[in-house]
Order: structure tokens, then sequence, then C-alpha cells
């Protein structure tokens, strides 16, 4: 299985690898292409479960939530505390894996 997702936020190289790195490394992903032009991501999945998996566990502990439309499910960060807190993490991981992010945001605790 394939799908294409949209990545915000990426300003560099470093960036790109960074992203393709980690999801290349979770369970169940075969292949993972990161587009830094495009701010897009292709991430080719085995055939297990796993995924769903892991956004089950995600969404257990109140970090995401889901809509249904048709066929299709969509995912996102969910509006609480625990979830804000981890998205604040997770930006600040992302500014110190990028150098040019590191420059602008010097004085920033």
């Amino acid at each position: 299985m394939q799908e294409k997702y949209n990545v915000t936020g990426m300003t560099c190289a470093a960036c790109q690898a960074r992203v393709q790195k980690s999801v290349s490394n979770l369970t169940g992903v075969q292949e993972c292409n990161v587009n830094l032009l495009k701010n897009s991501m292709v991430v080719t999945y085995d055939d297990s479960p796993a995924v769903s998996h892991h956004l089950k566990q995600l969404k257990s502990a109140g970090l995401i939530v889901s809509r249904r439309d048709g066929k299709e499910v969509y995912y996102r960060a969910a509006d609480t505390e625990p979830a804000q807190n981890f998205h604040h993490m997770i930006e600040w991981l992302v500014k110190i894996a990028c150098p040019s992010q590191v420059e602008t945001q010097k004085g920033t605790p």
C-alpha cells in the first residue's frame, strides 16, 4: 500500500533527511521518499496492520483524532493539552535538527 502526505515545516536537506530516516525506521514501512521542494512524502507500507496499530495507540492516548469520509480516514493532532505538548516537542526537535531553524531560534528556550 502506498500513501502520499503533505509535509510542512521542512526548510533544508537536513530536515528532509531527518523526516525520511525517521519514517523509514517505523515498523511496517517498506520505503519512504521525501521531496523537500514539493513538501511531500510518499510512503510504501507493508501489508501488515502495523500502521493502523500505531494510529490506534496515538488515538487512545488522546494525541490524534480521526474523521471518516466515505472510505477515507483523516487524522490530525488532537486539540488537547497532551497533544499540544507533544506537537511543541516535535516542533522543537525539528528546529534542533535543522541548522537554519536553530539560527532563527537563538535566544528561544
